[in-house]
């Protein structure tokens, strides 16, 4: 058989096998622009609290704070949007009550970031997240994306922040996610995983 009619076969399976993992109907946004490179990434595969909320890679200023009653690690972990070679591992678990997380992503140098994650919920996890941003570290404001619903299934989540020129090259940018519903009794959880930023450099 020709080589280049098996090329032809092989490539496009490959490319719907990476397709795959990165279109969900809960995106938010088409995905990162043309030219980016990832600037923040959080595989969540360490096991100490600290190191859990501290980046894999960083421009500088990455960091994760939340209010909940406690974090841990959930295993296993998602496929969805696995960056650096890193393989799934585990995923950082929020237990309730929770209240809220902080990304902490600079985008100094840089210009339309997109936040994309996998999530999912336990059964008595909260379901709602209002999504929220700021510019100056203080001030929150909606997301382009303002509420994401989490489903007992890893999902990908995707939230384009390319038409606000306020968070570009922005040293104080930072993402919220706040639950709305479901988070005040003592079970239950929310789980992220692959946390990713990509923007493009200015």
């Amino acid at each position: 058989m020709n080589n280049n009619f098996l090329i032809a076969i092989v490539f496009p399976l490959v490319a719907l096998g990476c397709v795959k993992d990165r279109i969900s109907d809960n995106s938010g946004g088409s995905g990162v622009h043309t030219g980016s490179q990832l600037i923040h990434y959080w595989g969540f595969n360490k096991s100490d609290s600290i190191a859990l909320l501290t980046p894999d890679t960083t421009i500088g200023g990455g960091f994760i704070n939340f209010q909940a009653a406690t974090i841990d690690t959930v295993q296993p972990g998602s496929s969805i949007n696995l960056r650096m070679g890193i393989d799934s591992g585990g995923a950082i678990r929020m237990r309730n009550p929770f209240a809220y997380m902080i990304i902490k992503a600079p985008t100094t140098g840089f210009k339309t970031p997109v936040l994309t994650f996998a999530g999912e919920r336990s059964n008595s996890g909260p379901a709602g997240n209002t999504v929220q941003y700021t510019i100056d570290g203080t001030n929150w404001l909606a997301a382009p994306t303002s509420t994401l619903t989490l489903n007992t299934t890893w999902a990908l989540y995707t939230i384009d922040f390319g038409s606000i020129s306020a968070v570009d090259d922005n040293a104080n940018f930072a993402i919220k996610l706040v639950t709305t519903n479901n988070n005040t009794g003592t079970s239950g959880n929310d789980r992220y995983d692959n946390i990713s930023i990509d923007a493009v450099k200015k």
